[in-house]
């Protein structure tokens, strides 16, 4: 009989907005919960990296996935914080810039 205790996931809950430097700094604070009480796994809500009903204030943050900088601190908060990461959704370009689309990713615990 495995002793072993099932792993353990967290379901972040925060308030996205406008401003994506913000709502990275939840997430991370939110992680660093996770990994505190014994996640090995979290998932964020969908466009927890900016919600902005104005398209035109948005388009300033949004950009390629390639160029995009939301990918690489998402992965340097999974690794920092030792736990697999779900990352909800995030909006993006195309790769041709000409479309808005959202994305989800998993990343592992390594980054």
């Amino acid at each position: 009989m495995d002793t072993a205790p099932a792993p353990l996931a967290a379901l972040v809950q925060m308030t996205s907005g406008i401003d994506p430097a913000v709502n990275l700094a939840t997430v991370d604070r939110a992680l660093a919960e996770a990994a505190d009480r014994g996640a090995t796994m979290a998932f964020l809500p969908e466009m927890s990296l900016l919600l902005d009903r104005d398209r035109q204030r948005s388009v300033a943050h949004i950009a390629r996935e390639v160029d995009s900088p939301w990918p690489a601190a998402l992965q340097a908060m999974a690794e920092r914080h030792g736990l697999w990461l779900h990352s909800g959704s995030m909006p993006l370009l195309t790769d041709d810039g000409e479309r808005r689309v959202n994305r989800s990713h998993v990343i592992a615990a390594d980054g």
